[in-house]
């Protein structure tokens, strides 16, 4: 026996068509807008003091990041202190002429290369007073 559809098209029944889009209807947009607009309206003013903090906030934390980042590359690096050298006002540049001191107080072929060599930054001492230390 074949199978036959039946239709059972009965107007009591509700539609199977699908209901249009309820937010694309004007009405529907103005009931939202009615009790929505003033909690939106408050949202903009509550948003604006964070976008401040957010921007402040990431700002000091660009700043801390190249902080650590400095302490970290200073700390790899190989210091020397050379304590006992005398004060002079002729030493005009450091790393040539702790490169030349360290050369013949250990007796090497050639001066050592150094990135840099500075006075540690303590006032002047006085006359006869114990001289800074070279870093």
């Amino acid at each position: 026996m074949p199978f036959k559809a039946k239709s059972t098209n009965n107007s009591s029944a509700p539609s199977q068509r699908p209901a249009p889009h309820a937010a694309s209807s004007p009405l529907f947009a103005a009931e939202l807008r009615g009790p929505l607009s003033p909690r939106f309206q408050g949202g903009d003013a509550r948003f604006t003091p964070l976008q401040a903090k957010v921007e402040h906030l990431s700002a000091e934390l660009e700043r801390v990041d190249n902080k650590c980042e400095d302490l970290e590359a200073r700390s790899r690096r190989n210091n020397v202190r050379i304590v006992g050298v005398p004060e002079e006002t002729t030493i005009t540049n450091t790393t040539a002429t702790i490169s030349t001191l360290l050369k013949e107080a250990f007796k090497l072929e050639k001066e050592p290369l150094l990135d840099r060599a500075h006075r540690t930054l303590q006032p002047k001492p006085r006359p006869g007073e114990r001289p800074r230390t070279i870093q």
